[in-house]
């Protein structure tokens, strides 16, 4: 065996002990297009999947009543949310006992004496003749319902709730909410919707509400106007599924229920754990880990599409000196690339001693 062989073999294995270990940390480099979006699509596609089988399609806008599903929601931290949600959950009651009369001409009849409430209470507590007995589509179309005018509905709950809310901003209006009229796109040949009343957080408040969820499962708020739907899906294995998500336009800029926002905004800021990055060792414990968010590299979440904003600093950081687009239906982002040099220089040298030249080049 001549000298040059040994070097070789040297070299091989010094290589492999380099990358085994990732003493570059270039394993933190989450790829938009390879691994997040993949990510994003199927915790978004299997939220959008659980909600079609009771009927729901989006866009998911957060309705103040899910403030319930909180963990711990009677723990004083929580106290602002709770008085948001206590405030219109009573709007909604005193909505439903107090409907107005000026109601359309066919239900003023019923609404003069009867509320919604009321008609309930009638179909579940009598029992008439079979001759006599009347069909209960038919009494809830002739009675008060709260969502014949959804406009003057949503009024009502605003004013309600600027008046009861304990906490108001400088304006005088409910602390971390808003009222947002929407007019909804027609979709010939029906006739245009009815225009209607948002009542939810603002971005304030969608800020101050994931700060309270503990829960890491738990689905948090983006505020935005776009949101995702399901443009295909195809079964893997049973009960598992690949899902393909296209981005929609949304009128207005709500809170929009996400359920990948958690798990993509970590990988983005925070990237791998230590146990996932390299192989434990008793004398490798501590390793030093690099983070995205440091602010030399600058990574953050990005709302907008769901996926990282990755910097030229972070490319250069993790070995992959140029910024290339990428796109998914109905959007697009930037992800980080191998210059050309870079590719022919990996046929000669290691993948990681090739990213570490970049770096040093900076």
């Amino acid at each position: 065996m001549n000298v040059i062989m040994i070097f070789e073999m040297i070299g091989e294995v010094l290589a492999w002990y380099l990358e085994k270990y990732d003493v570059g940390g270039f394993k933190q480099y989450q790829d938009n297009g390879i691994h997040i979006l993949p990510q994003r699509d199927m915790y978004e596609g299997k939220y959008i999947d659980s909600k079609s089988f009771f009927g729901l399609k989006p866009p998911f806008i957060f309705n103040l009543s899910e403030i319930s599903s909180l963990d711990d929601i009677e723990k004083p931290e929580l106290s602002i949310l709770k008085d948001i949600y206590d405030v219109y959950t009573h709007a909604i009651q005193m909505y439903k006992t107090n409907i107005p009369l000026d109601a359309p001409s066919d239900k003023k009849l019923f609404r003069s004496s009867m509320g919604e409430a009321d008609v309930q209470h009638m179909l579940n507590n009598y029992t008439y003749p079979e001759e006599f007995k009347l069909d209960s589509e038919f009494i809830e179309r002739i009675s008060a319902n709260m969502n014949d005018d959804p406009e003057e509905r949503d009024n009502y709950i605003w004013e309600f709730l600027k008046t009861h809310v304990k906490n108001k901003d400088s304006n005088g209006d409910p602390l971390y909410l808003q009222k947002t009229k929407i007019e909804p796109v027609p979709a010939p040949p029906t006739p245009p919707p009815a225009p209607r009343i948002c009542i939810s957080f603002n971005e304030a408040g969608v800020e101050y509400y994931n700060s309270k969820i503990k829960n890491k499962l738990h689905p948090h708020l983006i505020y935005t106007d776009k949101y995702f739907d399901i443009q295909s899906k195809t079964e893997l294995e049973k009960d598992k599924y690949h899902y393909v998500l296209v981005q929609k336009p949304h009128i207005d800029k709500v809170p929009m229920i996400s359920s990948s926002y958690n798990t993509v905004k970590t990988l983005c800021e925070e990237g791998l754990d230590i146990k996932d990055l390299v192989p434990r060792s008793s004398w490798m414990p501590n390793e030093a880990v690099i983070r995205p968010s440091d602010p030399k590299w600058g990574v953050k979440y990005d709302k907008e599409t769901g996926l990282c904003k990755f910097t030229p600093a972070w490319c250069s950081e993790m070995g992959m000196a140029t910024m290339i687009p990428g796109s998914y239906p109905g959007g697009t982002y930037q992800t980080c690339g191998e210059p050309m040099w870079e590719t022919i220089a990996g046929f000669f040298i290691t993948d990681m001693a090739a990213r570490e030249l970049v770096r040093m080049m900076g």
